[in-house]
């Protein structure tokens, strides 16, 4: 397994040019798992916007994100698990690693780097059932799956919620853990 020396770049809605913004969201759209509607908005409001690059070239994005009242209350509803915003003020999501540049180690430096933008405090995600690669890169950064599998709003597969509380030591990982790793939601 070769780990992508990529650089990583964090940055906020606001300190994004007009393109890095547009080409942010293109990479959500080809994930597959969002709903556009409200995207721009739903973007314009995350703590951090994270960007890799390789030989120059964005190769995947991820995003510290603070959930809507809304999705926090249907996430929380479907999988049991309660979400207070002030025990989880963030979520780790829009995460996408172009195909050419998956199983390079790129998704859990991503995540890594949204994390750095959290201050400490609880994060919680959630990601296909079926993506273990995820799952485990997911647990290296300190997080526990909580709850119930639900249905995705977003075509025919069920999503699980992880957690991760306030403190948890974010760990430099073993790249391999993420090797392949579809997107987050």
């Amino acid at each position: 397994m070769t780990t992508a020396m990529a650089e990583l770049t964090v940055k906020t809605f606001g300190d994004c040019s007009a393109p890095e913004r547009g080409a942010f969201i293109a990479f959500v759209r080809a994930g597959g798992e969002v709903s556009m509607q409200g995207l721009v908005e739903r973007v314009s409001s995350a703590p951090a916007l994270v960007f890799a690059r390789l030989a120059g070239e964005l190769v995947g994005v991820a995003a510290l994100k603070q959930p809507q009242a809304s999705y926090r209350r249907r996430v929380s509803s479907e999988s049991g698990v309660p979400l207070p915003a002030v025990e989880f003020p963030y979520e780790l999501g829009w995460l996408y690693v172009s195909l050419g540049a998956r199983r390079k180690g790129l998704s859990l430096s991503l995540s890594q780097a949204a994390l750095a933008s959290s201050a400490g405090a609880g994060v919680f995600a959630t990601s296909r059932t079926e993506n273990s690669a995820m799952h485990r890169s997911l647990t290296k950064l300190g997080f526990v799956p909580a709850g119930n599998t639900f249905a995705s709003g977003r075509g025919k597969h069920s999503v699980q919620v992880f957690v991760r509380h306030a403190a948890q030591p974010v760990v430099a990982g073993d790249s391999a853990l993420n090797s392949g790793a579809a997107p987050l939601h």
